[in-house]
């Protein structure tokens, strides 16, 4: 079995949103986590 990770680093507000509505069109079809920390915001996906 193949394991894959991904992760993104976001700063601003309007690209999270701009990353969540691209992830939504695209059906992904394993978990995807947003975390929000003092200074930006974390993309996550587990597979």
């Amino acid at each position: 079995m193949i394991k894959t990770e991904i992760s993104i680093i976001v700063n601003r507000k309007t690209d999270i949103d701009l990353i969540q509505q691209k992830i939504i069109e695209n059906n992904f079809r394993f978990p995807v986590y947003v975390l929000e920390f003092e200074e930006g915001f974390q993309i996550k996906n587990y597979k």
